[in-house]
């Protein structure tokens, strides 16, 4: 026997929202813990560190940070109907070494497609998010961006950096 259930499009609309949230901005302990948010992981972190690879020939900070650029603007395309015919993923791993204002701008343009995300959710119709591809899509992006800051919390902490396990109280 196969059991059923109808989950409002909008439910799974707030939920793919809140989760990024989480991960970007206010943990409230649905998959992190207060202060391991995204932005608060990368506000300390200078150009010099976000260039230092994680092994030797491996990727970088920046590296991360500019594939979830990348990634961001592959899922925009799939949620405006217009997917890219063949995105070039190695393209997205080119960037290693970033100066201060590169930096900069490659934190922004995350912010920047962080937004977009937002806003194509809300904006929307609650059709489009009954569509199996979209909802697998809204999990994917919310554990694709996961699974970076993990590596980013990770190669901090190989760098000698604080990020060690917290816990909520």
């Amino acid at each position: 026997m196969t059991a059923t259930a109808t989950i409002p499009a909008s439910a799974i609309k707030d939920a793919t929202k809140a989760a990024l949230k989480e991960a970007f901005d206010s943990p409230v302990g649905m998959f992190l813990d207060k202060g391991d948010a995204l932005w608060e992981t990368l506000e300390p972190v200078t150009a010099a560190q976000a260039s230092i690879p994680i092994a030797p020939g491996g990727n970088s900070i920046a590296g991360q940070v500019n594939h979830m650029v990348f990634y961001f603007d592959v899922m925009a395309g799939y949620m405006r109907n217009d997917p890219p015919e063949h995105p070039d993923w190695s393209a997205a791993w080119k960037v290693v070494e970033v100066d201060e204002d590169q930096w900069q701008e490659l934190k922004l343009a995350l912010g920047q497609r962080q937004s977009e995300i937002i806003t194509l959710i809300d904006n929307a119709p609650d059709e489009v998010f009954t569509d199996p591809d979209i909802v697998g899509g809204s999990y994917a992006i919310v554990a694709h961006t996961a699974f970076h800051l993990g590596q980013i919390r990770h190669a901090l902490a190989a760098q000698g950096g604080q990020y060690t396990a917290t816990h909520i109280d």
